[in-house]
């Protein structure tokens, strides 16, 4: 099951920007169980860098359900490194694949340029957990660009697998937020920064 949704914060946090996609439309097959948005995908500008969090911490997604990929584009050049900041839950370990309009999301009519793979073999990203990275080199804003061949506007594309067996597809397009996305954001962020502080700390004293 594979579903998506992109809402854009060009928000400035203690002049940080910030970009959210909530993962809530459905482009193809039925529509998962419990309320969108599903999925959660934030990044932030973190001085030269940018931190990467998808969550589904706070979101719909069913008991049962979970994340089995995620789907990014990005303004500029590839491949990026991602080094691992923080994991609420037990996540197994991720693959990253990155090239410039290679992956169609399982059939998405756009092609994207970073593809996340999420292990399935037992510890799935099921409800509310989440992974942030450090993104080096890259800002929030190089993340908020259309699908190769986008008409109406996919940004961020997501599969998600359900327990009967099924899936579903989303993807998405930017909209205003509402002043309560602020606040939701500014949540969501504050265990990934302290967790980037540690990991800062610890890189300088390394």
């Amino acid at each position: 099951m594979a579903l998506a949704c992109s809402l854009l914060i060009g928000s400035s946090m203690a002049g940080k920007a910030a970009v959210t996609f909530d993962l809530q439309q459905v482009f193809d097959g039925v529509t998962p169980g419990g309320t969108d948005p599903w999925v959660t995908v934030s990044i932030t500008d973190s001085g030269s860098d940018a931190i990467l969090t998808v969550s589904t911490i706070g979101t719909g997604l069913a008991a049962g359900d979970y994340l089995k990929s995620l789907y990014l584009n990005f303004d500029g050049s590839l491949p990026l490194t991602f080094t691992h900041l923080s994991t609420t839950g037990t996540i197994d370990a991720d693959t990253t694949s990155q090239s410039a309009n290679a992956f169609p999301a399982d059939g998405h009519p756009n092609n994207f340029d970073i593809a996340i793979v999420f292990g399935d073999l037992g510890n799935n990203f099921d409800p509310g957990e989440s992974i942030s990275w450090v993104v080096a080199g890259a800002s929030a804003s190089q993340f908020n660009v259309r699908a190769a061949g986008a008409v109406d506007g996919y940004y961020v594309a997501g599969l998600i697998g359900v327990d009967d067996g099924k899936g579903v597809k989303v993807d998405s397009w930017v909209t205003v937020p509402e002043p309560s996305t602020y606040v939701a954001a500014a949540l969501l962020m504050i265990p990934v920064l302290v967790q980037l502080r540690r990991w800062t700390r610890n890189k300088a004293t390394a």
